[in-house]
């Protein structure tokens, strides 16, 4: 048995020694930045983070801030249930805080989106494909951050402008009217580059839900 042993554990390190000798093998099992994203299944997978952070809360932390907020739309509390601390009374009375469970969440879904569009721009711009795909794919991304920028200038007023991935430090407050400036020209540099709707009905279905380039410059300065 002793040689037995012996024999399996020579093996062992001459199996271990020869494996150690090929260190540079092409990479064909992983994405890495030279080879994704490159198709259009790629780039469809790797957009889909931005709009899946949309979907999380917009429903529901995003619509009460919004609506309970105002005469639209109003929570009572029957008999105590569903009063879950006074909360939709005090966005109802205008007296929440910064402690709010939803202008707390809201902000952090917002700037969620924010730093997904940052990254997702970070790596689209380092990929392999070429720069007119890099272009197209990077205005549909710009396209959701200033969307995302949209909600939290609407909600928070003043609020940080952050364009860099990863972010470095505390970013600074700016005020309000410099975050509209930042949405409307980075709507406008978008603009010709975005998707143009189409006669096609199969083809508008596909872009269903997604940034084309119908945008009217009168409707963004009625929100604003």
């Amino acid at each position: 048995m002793k040689k037995i042993y012996s024999f399996l554990a020579g093996c062992a390190a001459l199996a271990t020694i020869g494996s150690c000798t090929k260190l540079d093998v092409p990479v064909e099992s992983q994405y890495v930045q030279a080879n994704f994203p490159k198709t259009t299944a790629d780039y469809t997978a790797l957009l889909g983070t931005m709009y899946a952070n949309l979907s999380s809360n917009y429903a529901v932390p995003y619509w009460r801030m919004q609506e309970l907020s105002t005469d639209e739309a109003i929570l009572p509390a029957r008999d105590g249930n569903y009063d879950d601390g006074g909360q939709y009374r005090q966005l109802h009375y205008h007296t929440r805080t910064f402690d709010h469970p939803n202008v707390i969440g809201v902000w952090q879904w917002g700037f969620s989106g924010i730093n997904t569009c940052n990254r997702l721009l970070t790596l689209v711009n380092g990929g392999p494909s070429p720069e007119s795909v890099k272009a197209s794919y990077s205005a549909e991304i710009r396209a959701m951050r200033a969307l995302y920028y949209f909600f939290m200038m609407d909600l928070y007023g003043n609020v940080p402008i952050i364009t860099s991935f990863p972010v470095n430090g505390l970013p600074a407050t700016e005020q309000r009217a410099k975050v509209a400036a930042f949405i409307e020209s980075e709507l406008k540099a978008i603009y010709p580059i975005l998707p143009r709707k189409s006669s096609n009905a199969a083809a508008n279905t596909l872009q269903y839900g997604r940034p084309t380039g119908k945008w009217h410059s009168h409707y963004w300065q009625s929100c604003i």
